[in-house]
């Protein structure tokens, strides 16, 4: 359940990712939640057995990695929303810090015996040293980096707009001190174990379960506070979607009719086919508004050839066939724009200029 929740807020970002390709914010997002997904897909027992077949524990030791990856996308991210360019340099060097810990991360582990390697967070394995280093290294960089991001995420908080956003980022700021908790209670648990306290010690057993719990607990926060102000405004926004993907269609006739007329005013972007194509599902309001701009231009160069007379004409004649209200002045609309066409191509104008409102052909 966990993996189809994460894989659909990794779709919903690359989405987001491929119509702003240059957003820093969004590409560290993507980068932090496919960090996440990969790790989720990991553990599962299938694919761990399988990698596993390679090398005895590779599986633990890849989540390891892509966890570390994923606290500094998280970082990454607030702090590109909130400083911007200004946050690049600063993300640079975090980068150098990431690759030492992934470097100490894999040399503790091929220096650790076999049967450590495959779960050195195993409370059974936090008396060898290897395993201590592999754990408390993980932890020590996530406790920081998600300490920092805590403090981001406050000022991230109060200048958000969104209902949504603010509350997915709330639980994300909850989901942060959780997983702080148990970081902080596994590190005591591998101390103690250095210092040398029994296993059978019933606070050892406290902790580590402890652990278990907050870790499970902040897991699923974080990927819910991440992926539901995403889910939500797509819910949202499914209404207005209809409504553009049906007033783009009815626009179709018109648009058709003024394209014939002005084709040099198509804006740039390909031929119909192609701009048809990316008005599907995925790009419905970008072609909507498009269509929209195009129609706005064509009809102020019709204007010096809409008449008053017409008008008066359309209205009568409108009336007399039982119209009246909106549909009315749709019609006038109709047969304003089919005479201002007639009469271009006659090469005559109507004389006083005469403004269309956009009301009734949208």
């Amino acid at each position: 359940m966990a993996s189809l929740i994460i894989t659909g807020i990794v779709a919903a970002n690359l989405l987001q990712v491929r119509r702003a390709p240059d957003d820093l914010p969004l590409r560290a997002a993507l980068a932090g939640v496919s960090c996440l997904l990969l790790s989720v897909l990991v553990n599962i027992p299938e694919i761990r057995l399988v990698l596993d077949g390679f090398q005895l524990g590779i599986a633990k030791l890849f989540v390891n990695l892509v966890t570390i990856l994923c606290s500094y996308f998280v970082l990454a991210f607030f702090l590109y929303s909130i400083e911007g360019q200004a946050a690049v340099h600063r993300t640079r060097r975090q980068r150098l810090l990431v690759l030492l810990v992934c470097t100490v991360l894999t040399i503790t582990w091929f220096l650790a015996p076999p049967d450590v390697r495959g779960a050195p967070a195993d409370l059974v394995n936090g008396y060898n040293m290897q395993a201590r280093i592999f754990v408390l290294t993980a932890l020590v960089y996530m406790a920081y980096t998600m300490a920092r991001a805590l403090r981001l995420v406050r000022r991230y908080i109060r200048a958000a707009v969104s209902t949504h956003v603010r509350l997915g980022i709330r639980l994300f700021y909850s989901s942060l001190h959780v997983l702080i908790i148990g970081a902080v209670l596994k590190a005591g648990t591998i101390l103690l174990q250095g210092a040398g306290i029994s296993i059978d010690t019933p606070l050892l057993r406290i902790l580590n379960s402890g652990y278990l719990i907050f870790v499970q607990i902040g897991i699923s926060a974080f990927a819910v506070g991440l992926g539901y102000p995403l889910i939500a405004s797509m819910i949202v926004g499914i209404p207005v979607w209809i409504r553009h993907r049906g007033s783009y269609r009815r626009l179709e006739t018109l648009w058709r009719m003024l394209n014939e007329e002005f084709p040099e005013l198509t804006l740039s972007g390909g031929s119909e086919p192609q701009r048809r194509r990316r008005a599907g599902w995925l790009r419905i309001h970008r072609g909507y508004y498009r269509r929209v701009i195009e129609i706005r231009d064509r009809l102020i160069l019709l204007a010096p050839y809409f008449t008053r007379e017409t008008a008066d004409r359309a209205r009568t004649n409108g009336a007399a066939a039982g119209l009246s209200g909106s549909d009315l002045g749709a019609f006038v609309q109709a047969s304003l724009i089919v005479h201002a066409l007639e009469s271009k191509h006659l090469g005559c104008a109507g004389g006083k200029h005469r403004p269309v409102s956009g009301r009734g052909w949208t």
